[in-house]
């Protein structure tokens, strides 16, 4: 029930979690981009044998057509096949750049999605403060209230404390050590914006 409530509490919850899928999402793009770019090159190498052994036929072919081995539309045949390879690893370094392009334009939009997720969780965070600060002023009100009536009725005047001040017991209360604070965070967390 206080997932509920908390959800409809904190609107930068719902942003959250759409840039968590839209960062899903686009690293999965990127990824698919790397693959396809991965398969490239090793398609890229196999296209570098074939052009160099095209050439090596094309200069062979040409020998040859000198010596009257072959014809003039055996060479041309050659020559088209040449042709056509330079112009497909061409083809291929040049999707390679492209690809280079993207990847790296993905890269940086991906970043921008991450900042913004960690400028939401900040509001978030801050959001869940706020609740928590409500909860613990109407649940410790009355009684500081009490707390300070008693201390001031006691004859001595109590100025404002320090963390310093503040007795052991409370300071407990107020400031758990590290390992807690990271299981309680986890725990606001998964109670305000859910599991990552």
């Amino acid at each position: 029930m206080a997932k509920q409530t908390a959800l409809l509490e904190i609107q930068e919850v719902k942003v959250y979690k759409e840039l968590q899928s839209q960062l899903v999402a686009e690293q999965k793009k990127l990824s698919d981009i790397e693959s396809k770019l991965a398969q490239i090159r090793k398609d890229l190498k196999e296209l570098e044998d074939k052009a160099s052994k095209s050439e090596y036929n094309q200069k062979d072919a040409i020998e040859r057509f000198i010596r009257n081995e072959i014809t003039q539309a055996e060479l041309e045949g050659i020559r088209k096949k040449s042709i056509a390879t330079a112009k497909e690893y061409n083809d291929a370094m040049e999707l390679i750049s492209f690809s280079e392009d993207v990847i790296a334009r993905q890269g940086n939009f991906i970043a921008e999605i991450e900042r913004k997720m960690v400028d939401t969780s900040l509001g978030i965070w801050d959001k869940i403060a706020e609740i928590y600060q409500d909860k613990f002023e109407k649940a410790v009100g009355n009684t500081a209230n009490l707390l300070w009536v008693a201390m001031r009725s006691g004859g001595r005047y109590v100025p404002l404390l320090s963390r310093s001040d503040l007795p052991e017991r409370f300071r407990a209360i107020a400031a758990p050590d590290t390992q807690e604070s990271i299981t309680l965070k986890e725990k606001l967390w998964n109670e305000f914006v859910g599991m990552d």
